[in-house]
């Protein structure tokens, strides 16, 4: 997996999926969240605050693709984050990964990265 971390969010892939990981306050409720995904465009508002909008980097599978809230550890209060798991409609590989989810984010230097590997 390859991703990068921001201000925001921290994000990770595969050559099908996306997850990207945004953590929130304890007291943040399902109803405070405004997520949007759409097959070319996603975007994520908690407490009227943007944390993304725009245009994805290529389109995504709506029907494999979710957001969830979810809890961690025992600590009190407990961490609380989204989860959103996009499910890339093309398979990419290499320096065809995606450089950012979102158009306009914060981007991977993909030239790092070689060429897609051929069976």
């Amino acid at each position: 997996r390859i991703g990068l971390k921001t201000d925001k969010y921290r994000w990770e892939q595969t050559n099908w999926e996306i997850w990207c990981y945004v953590p929130v306050g304890p007291e943040t409720l399902i109803s405070d969240v405004r997520c949007r995904i759409g097959r070319r465009r996603l975007s994520l508002y908690i407490f009227d605050e943007k944390i993304m909008d725009g245009r994805l980097t290529d389109n995504i599978d709506m029907d494999e693709s979710s957001w969830t809230l979810d809890k961690h550890g025992t600590d009190y209060p407990q961490r609380k984050e989204i989860m959103i798991t996009l499910k890339k409609e093309l398979e990419t590989q290499g320096r065809h990964h995606w450089p950012t989810i979102v158009q306009g984010e914060p981007a991977m230097n993909m030239k790092g990265f070689g060429p897609p590997v051929v069976h």
